[in-house]
């Protein structure tokens, strides 16, 4: 039983996609997309940790515990993904002022920084869509939380900037 049911997770996510949207000549996810993702991963991970506790599973505890991992990885990779592109979202429009960038040069610096890995990151979205693609893009992870930290910092010094003005 166990054994199908992984085999039905993995076919579960076949068809689906992070499906990029254009937003201002770049990307981002689109909100549809995400749902299913974020609907199925919540799914697919109640049904993992239900099979570790089946008194069936030592033939395939290894499979099983490496898929559990993926999806928990998958779901914080979403998670900070979603905080990036909302952050980004925000910023980006901001950090197109020749203006502001001659104001604020080192927090231009970090946003010209995140915005390269971001359009890369879209569109290697766009090239190859399918999540199980996505998921296992080499350096994801720490892509993310390097953008994440970044913006954070961007977004504290134009905070310091407006207070000033």
């Amino acid at each position: 039983m166990n054994e199908r049911q992984l085999a039905n997770m993995f076919k579960d996510w076949e068809p689906i996609e992070f499906t990029p949207k254009e937003w201002k000549g770049s990307a981002i996810l689109d909100g549809e997309a995400v749902e299913i993702l974020q609907t199925t991963l919540d799914d697919h991970i109640i049904k993992t940790q239900t099979m570790r506790g089946s008194p069936y599973i030592e033939p395939f505890k290894e499979k099983i515990f490496d898929w559990e991992d993926t999806l928990m990885l998958t779901q914080e990779n979403l998670t900070m993904w979603l905080e990036v592109q909302s952050t980004w979202v925000y910023l980006e429009p901001i950090f197109s002022s020749e203006d502001i960038m001659k104001q604020m040069p080192a927090e231009s610096t970090m946003f010209r920084e995140v915005d390269r890995a971001w359009r890369k990151l879209m569109n290697q979205c766009i090239e190859n869509p399918s999540a199980l693609h996505v998921i296992k893009i080499e350096g994801l992870k720490e892509m993310l939380t390097t953008a994440k930290k970044q913006l954070d910092e961007v977004s504290k010094g134009l905070n310091e900037y407006l207070e000033s003005k």
